[in-house]
């Protein structure tokens, strides 16, 4: 998986290229995590992320809860269909807000 990491005006930009999965997981969550005393806002864009497994929803809920904590906010937008499809019938679009199109 490459993560790529953009300012975007007040916020950090995030493209997650590749599967979000057991193999990945642990350093994308690392480098988010690493980026988030810079800037609490995030914009993760899963455009060219064709699947998460069980450890990729772990990493983003990880994210989302540190973001959380920390008083920020948290978007994931461009969702495949298959994608979008495990995170409803896991409950995980409940968690996160700010789902886009």
């Amino acid at each position: 998986m490459n993560v790529n990491i953009k300012d975007m005006e007040d916020k950090k930009y995030i493209q997650l290229i590749g599967n979000l999965d057991g193999n990945s997981s642990n350093d994308v969550t690392e480098q988010v995590l690493d980026i988030l005393n810079e800037n609490n806002n995030i914009v993760i864009d899963m455009g060219k992320c064709p699947y998460v497994s069980s450890a990729g929803l772990r990493s983003l809920l990880t994210i989302g809860k540190t973001i959380k904590l920390k008083s920020g906010h948290m978007n994931i937008i461009n969702l495949s269909e298959d994608v979008k499809e495990i995170m409803e019938i896991t409950g995980f679009s409940g968690i996160f807000k700010g789902f886009e199109d």
